[in-house]
């Protein structure tokens, strides 16, 4: 998949000048906010860490201190966050019945409220938000400078989006209508509509159950190789349908079928593409069954039959220690190891008073290799506004690297 354009981190001068008017509009309203309810919260955070992976031992200390605060008063909204020294994130609103402006400074905001999602805003920006309320509600939303913008517009049971990329335009209608227990919804997105094409649209459809117990979804799109820059929308094909059926309660079954196709090669791609899967929930035990595709299974061998995974496993309590236990047997196993292999899993924990104890540890074995993964914290929280954590290893299991010998010494502070 081709790597979709994302929104530039503020550079521009319009950026700064936005950084600059929340800077003076934060000193200008916090001093007159003190007679409404102006809120501040100050932490600070000390850590030595080392990791002994190398010959040479590395050892880091470092600090931190923040300020969260936030204002309410009549007809606006603030609230910012201080890191160090510099202004970390700010968002100012302000608003009346009929209309509410709102200014962002490094603030993740302003993604489309749409299925098939648009414009998917995944990291700080600064720009500004317009909303009116006329007879339909009204969002304008900009970024950084006019090279990015769209404006979502609500009307009965429908959701008009219009946006621009730089000189490009894009746009996207969405209806969303419930009869009775049945919930329908719909979208049809295009890009470039200047130089309209139908390789650069998409069609999302999707039926479903109020509660969400059954689900069909099925998404069009104009050719196999389309891809919209800020949606987080994957197409692999051009077709692509999910069916999802929930029953039963204990135990309770979560049955699903994914898979994605060329009209023109159908048959092929349904046998290589159709996943299909079970997830059963027993009271504190759990069963999941995955398989992927038909055509690769070439014999009654485990090695001989392609991409799937099984896995089981229980929550348990055993001398005032609960815990997690799981194994799973599967190809691929794990993101580390891409063969036929097993995995086994364990973590435990225990309050013993102020003083709380974590360990997990997991180990994957694949038909050429084994890795072990480690994670073990101490922490003592018997104090009014700190706790101290001691921890090996960083936690992370879903990782391609197997455990490391790092850790440190980590103190945390609020009032």
């Amino acid at each position: 998949m081709k790597e979709k354009n994302k929104p530039l981190k503020i550079v521009s001068n319009t950026a700064k000048t936005t950084a600059s008017i929340l800077t003076f509009l934060i000193i200008l309203i916090v001093p007159l906010s003190s007679t409404f309810a102006l809120q501040t919260n100050y932490s600070a955070n000390f850590e030595f860490t080392y990791d002994l992976s190398e010959d040479n031992l590395k050892t880091n200390l470092s600090t931190e201190f923040r300020i969260n605060a936030s204002a309410f008063g009549s007809g606006y909204d603030l609230s910012f966050s201080l890191k160090d020294t510099s202004l970390e994130s700010a968002k100012l609103v302000i608003k009346n019945d009929a209309f509410k402006l709102s200014l962002y400074d490094n603030t993740t905001y302003g993604s489309t409220q749409d299925p098939i999602v648009l414009y998917k805003i995944d990291s700080g920006q600064n720009g500004l938000e317009v909303e009116t309320y006329p007879i339909f509600p009204v969002k304008l939303t900009l970024f950084n400078t006019l090279n990015l913008m769209h404006a979502q517009m609500n009307f009965p049971d429908t959701l008009l989006i219009i946006g621009k990329r730089a000189n490009l335009f894009d746009a996207a209608i969405y209806y969303n209508k419930t009869f009775g227990s049945i919930n329908f919804k719909s979208e049809i997105a295009a890009q470039d509509l200047t130089h309209f094409s139908v390789r650069n649209s998409l069609l999302y459809t999707q039926i479903s159950e109020n509660n969400y117990r059954w689900a069909i979804t099925y998404i069009l799109a104009g050719a196999s190789d389309t891809r919209f820059s800020y949606s987080p929308q994957v197409i692999n094909q051009q077709n692509t349908v999910n069916l999802l059926y929930r029953f039963g309660s204990s135990p309770a079954f979560n049955t699903y079928m994914n898979t994605h196709f060329d009209f023109e090669t159908l048959p092929s791609d349904l046998a290589k593409n159709t996943e299909v899967g079970v997830n059963v929930n027993f009271g504190q035990m759990y069963l999941n069954v995955k398989k992927t595709g038909i055509s690769n299974v070439t014999g009654f061998t485990p090695d001989r039959w392609g991409n799937f995974y099984f896995a089981f496993g229980s929550k348990f309590s055993l001398f005032d220690f609960s815990g997690n236990l799981g194994y799973a047997f599967g190809k691929p196993i794990h993101n580390s190891v891409n063969t036929l292999g097993e995995l086994f899993y364990i973590d435990v924990s225990k309050n013993l008073g102020n003083i709380s104890l974590f360990a997990k540890y997991q180990k994957v074995i694949g038909y050429y290799e084994e890795k072990d993964f480690f994670y073990s914290e101490i922490k003592f929280t018997g104090f009014s506004n700190s706790e101290v954590a001691l921890r090996i290893g960083d936690g992370n299991f879903a990782k391609k690297d197997a455990f490391k010998p790092v850790g440190g010494v980590y103190f945390s502070l609020w009032w």
